[in-house]
């Protein structure tokens, strides 16, 4: 199974949120009504890449990464 996740225009910072392949970015995006910025997979090694094709965003690659991994506290 693939990792799935999307970034949103948060308030103070940007939000991650990263989910199972099951669902379609574009239907995960769909419960919230902030703006999508970039979407996309997380590798086993924790870094963010691709395209969601349902969104039409692409992921910002080390930007992502780097959100990704203060969000899960890890070590850069």
């Amino acid at each position: 199974m693939k990792t799935k996740y999307v970034v949103l225009k948060g308030h103070i910072i940007d939000e991650i949120y990263v989910f199972g392949d099951i669902v379609q970015h574009s239907d995960f995006a769909s419960g919230f009504f902030q703006d999508v910025i970039s979407a996309g997979f997380v590798s086993e090694n924790f870094e963010c890449y691709g395209e969601s094709f349902s969104l039409k965003v692409k992921s910002r690659g080390d930007i992502d990464t780097k959100l990704l991994r203060q969000m899960l506290r890890l070590k850069e």
